[in-house]
């Protein structure tokens, strides 16, 4: 796996594609440290608090998981800090979002609480915001709303996919250092994922969840 990581460079704002999984990325944005900073600002994190210390790379992660007996597409935003070495192997934050009532008003089309990504990847963290089943790019399917299955699929797939499929990041990224979070809905939705992973997923260690 860290070979494939180190192998890889950066892709510029070209498709980035991966023949296993169905998976691909998509450039979505990125912030250099002093965009960070100012993101940070107009979050209302004094600087006594939030200390940023890398630009931050945003693709939107598009991969298959499995939803009433059948594989499906999903989407979700992954963010990448800027600037570490080939060497270096990131801790990965799953943040799972809250309520949202729009499609695209999601972490991959970068809405609002999508801007969190950057704040958290910008202190060296990889971090992976799944958008859920029926939300993002996928417009096949109602949103089944705090449907445990389907949360989890969403999260430890998009984590499995960051693992075992080349992605555009220089540096690897570290399965024994993976921190779960969610807010409102994503509250549900993490210790949905907590217990999937806990359950069947024995490879991806959780550091702490919340």
């Amino acid at each position: 796996m860290s070979f494939i990581m180190r192998f890889l460079s950066v892709t510029c704002l070209a498709l980035f594609s991966a023949s296993l999984w169905g998976q691909s990325y998509e450039p979505i944005g990125d912030l250099d440290l002093s965009g960070v900073q100012a993101l940070g600002n107009a979050f209302g994190l004094p600087s006594a608090v939030y200390q940023p210390t890398h630009g931050v790379d945003a693709h939107r992660m598009t991969y298959t998981i499995p939803f009433l007996g059948e594989e499906i597409t999903v989407s979700g935003a992954v963010f990448e800090p800027q600037g570490l070495s080939a060497d270096c192997e990131t801790p990965v934050v799953v943040y799972m979002h809250g309520t949202v009532f729009e499609r695209d008003d999601v972490p991959s089309f970068l809405n609002g609480e999508g801007q969190i990504g950057y704040l958290i990847s910008a202190l060296g963290f990889t971090v992976l915001m799944p958008d859920y089943v029926g939300l993002g790019i996928d417009d096949q399917h109602l949103h089944p709303y705090v449907h445990a299955e389907s949360e989890a699929a969403s999260g430890i797939h998009m984590i499995d996919g960051l693992f075992n499929v080349p992605s555009p990041a220089t540096h690897g990224h570290d399965p024994a250092q993976i921190f779960l979070s969610g807010y409102s809905q994503g509250g549900h939705a993490a210790m949905a994922l907590h217990r999937e992973m806990e359950q069947n997923w024995p490879e991806y260690n959780i550091a702490a969840s919340a």
